[in-house]
């Protein structure tokens, strides 16, 4: 497991570059994240976040 939002960095640098080369020019991307505790064992969490069964 990837430590100190190493994950969303690399999310966040790839989708910014991808926006700027259809966009060509450079932009400011500014990426925020929730913590939902326990998400994984909630099903109604979940199926907000698109996983279903």
């Amino acid at each position: 497991m990837e430590k100190k939002g190493a994950s969303i960095k690399k999310l966040g640098n790839a989708a910014r570059k991808s926006i700027e080369e259809f966009l060509m020019r450079e932009i400011y991307l500014e990426l925020r994240v929730k913590v939902v505790e326990n998400w994984r064992k909630d099903k109604n969490a979940l199926k907000n976040f698109g996983y279903t069964n």
